[in-house]
């Protein structure tokens, strides 16, 4: 199971078994209860964790559980439950705080929240691996950080160096735009369409050479070509291989680059729904790479509300207690 994979899979029971199994910390694991993160510490020990794991391999943080010492192995283990009050705000400041406590921006960092019915409950955050580090903490510590073992240590002028040295490189981005499409008139009532444009983009230091995309929908929702990959203008920049109507891969030859900070509508997501049909999220999985750049696989996640909003339609509230991500 790899990082993405341990932060989407996890629940308010994923999270008991942590303690209850006292789990360790690792490299890319880390435990740490819900400080009040208006405080200058709390808001420098958020800045350290996503600094030590954007310029490492990557991690996954589970906020609201504490640790102790493991007189075995000497590391620390999550050994009890320390509910956040309010979970959903305290996401919601993790969210907010990621942008102004980090240079650059590590656009992979996602956070989630898994609330009881009491709103106490526990907070997630996911930092990839960065291609564009080194990245800063910043918060008061404006110092550099790696992670090593189950500690983040502050990085030495030649890491600093090194990583700056390894800069000159594409750094693949998957992003969207959302739309409502057209509308039409019938006999069950009124039925509007909802568009997802998906572009690439490089927002690395050169040139991305032979990109590829595969994107995948679950059904109302499908994958279809546009941009780069249609024949709308001329001859295609991507060849294009379905898999069903849900899923397609886009791959360019290596005569296609990608230049740095350009960005290219690749493929459209597309769902129709009728007045009276129940509005559904989006998740559309996505795995993109290019020559001497590794496979990258995540997602996009789009509410039910941000589809409504498209449409243009009303929702019923959201039931409390409900686990939904942030950020």
């Amino acid at each position: 199971m790899n990082l993405r994979e341990l932060f989407d899979a996890l629940s308010l029971e994923a999270i008991d078994r942590f303690v209850a199994d006292r789990q360790q910390e690792e490299l890319s694991l880390d435990f740490k209860t819900g400080a009040d993160l208006t405080t200058g510490s709390a808001k420098k020990n958020l800045a350290e964790i996503l600094s030590g794991f954007s310029n490492s391999a990557g991690g996954v943080v589970i906020w609201g559980v504490a640790t102790a010492k493991d007189r075995a192995s000497g590391r620390d283990v999550a050994s009890e439950l320390k509910p956040i009050t309010d979970v959903a705000r305290f996401a919601t400041q993790l969210a907010e705080l990621t942008p102004i406590v980090l240079t650059p921006t590590n656009d992979g960092i996602s956070h989630g929240h898994f609330a009881r019915a009491d709103r106490t409950g526990f907070a997630a955050t996911f930092v990839p691996e960065s291609p564009v580090g080194p990245h800063m903490a910043l918060a008061g510590h404006d110092r550099y950080f790696k992670r090593t073992d189950d500690r983040c240590y502050r990085m030495q002028h030649f890491d600093i160096a090194d990583m700056f040295g390894r800069r000159q490189r594409p750094a693949l981005k998957v992003s969207y735009h959302l739309s409502g499409g057209m509308t039409l008139q019938g006999y069950q009532g009124t039925k509007r369409g909802v568009r997802i444009q998906i572009v690439l983009s490089n927002q690395g230091r050169a040139s991305a050479v032979a990109p590829f995309i595969q994107l995948a929908a679950a059904s109302p929702f499908r994958v279809e070509r546009a941009g780069a990959s249609s024949r709308a203008h001329g001859e295609a920049q991507f060849e294009v291989f379905p898999d069903g109507p849900q899923s397609m891969a886009f791959i360019a030859g290596v005569g296609v680059l990608l230049h740095p900070k350009a960005n290219i509508p690749i493929a459209d997501v597309l769902a129709e729904f009728w007045d009276h049909d129940a509005l559904v999220g989006c998740t559309i999985r996505f795995a993109h790479a290019a020559m001497d750049l590794p496979l990258i696989e995540d997602r996009l996640d789009l509410t039910s509300e941000s589809i409504a909003h498209a449409l243009e339609r009303p929702i019923a509230p959201k039931p409390e207690g409900e686990i939904y991500p942030t950020g």
